[in-house]
């Protein structure tokens, strides 16, 4: 039974929040990766754990990696730090890797477009800002 907080009425409470569902994720690198093949539910119910698992050991390990270093904040770092130390070999060489390419590629894609192709990023957040 879920627990009331704050002046709530009788009846209303709080949803709790489970796991995140990775299943459209799954799905569509499949389909980019094998666009012939198909997959159960019972397998995607098993890809779905999977990343679920990777998902809550990373974070246990970088949360106590934070704690560790007496600080508040969780930076791209100490997920760095937490996949060198859970992965082994060549496996985490690789998966910091392709973590970097991603997150280069999504601040491409999300990037003001400006007229002048000469100003950084970094110039464009600061005219923001300070405006």
């Amino acid at each position: 039974m879920a627990r009331l907080r704050g002046n709530k009425k009788r009846g209303q409470r709080y949803r709790t929040l489970g796991s995140v569902d990775f299943r459209g994720a799954v799905f569509k690198v499949l389909k980019i990766t094998h666009p012939d093949l198909q997959i159960s539910n019972r397998s995607m119910q098993v890809m779905n754990s999977l990343c679920n698992d990777i998902l809550e050991q990373l974070s246990n390990e970088a949360s106590s990696l934070v704690k560790k270093q007496h600080r508040k904040t969780m930076q791209c770092f100490d997920l760095q730090t937490a996949v060198k130390l859970i992965y082994p070999g060549e496996l985490h060489k690789r998966a910091v890797s392709q973590g970097y390419r991603a997150v280069s590629r999504m601040n491409e894609h999300t990037a003001w477009v400006t007229e002048d192709k000469n100003r950084s990023l970094e110039s464009d957040y600061f005219a923001v800002v300070i405006d």
